[in-house]
């Protein structure tokens, strides 16, 4: 199994189950000396001595982790690898980053509101995303 971390987007259960094909229980995460960028139009993680992120480590196949990819418009955004402290200590996971490092930083302020879009819009936004990737309209359900 592959770890993700998310702040964001993929704690939602709707885009669980549209993107990755099922709902995952995940655990809370917290990723130290990183903060939240929201200088952009997409929130970012930006490395931050003293801060850190919350937000749920979740264990997906390597199938499920390509799938995350389209969601996560890679390029744009690139897998990094970091820990991530858990209650089962330090877990090595998979963080999505812009690929292109922002030189323009504004630190989200507000913990826990780390998605951008409404709920109604989210959805939207995951559906159009779902109809414009035929790979993402056929998976297996667990």
């Amino acid at each position: 199994m592959e770890k993700l971390f998310t702040y964001g987007t993929f704690q939602h259960p709707y885009v669980q189950e549209k993107i990755l094909g099922r709902v995952i229980q995940g655990r809370k995460g917290i990723l130290e000396n990183f903060a939240v960028n929201c200088a952009l139009e997409y929130y970012d993680l930006t490395e931050c001595e003293g801060s850190s992120v919350s937000g749920m480590v979740l264990d997906l196949t390597e199938e499920e982790l390509d799938r995350a990819d389209i969601w996560e418009n890679v390029p744009l955004y690139t897998r990094r690898h970091f820990p991530v402290r858990t209650e089962q200590g330090l877990e090595e996971a998979t963080v999505y980053m812009m690929t292109e490092r922002p030189k323009e930083f504004r630190k989200l302020e507000i913990s826990g509101t780390y998605s951008c879009v409404s709920e109604e819009n989210l959805r939207k936004e995951i559906d159009a995303c779902v109809d414009a990737h035929p790979e993402l309209q056929t998976h297996k359900r667990e």
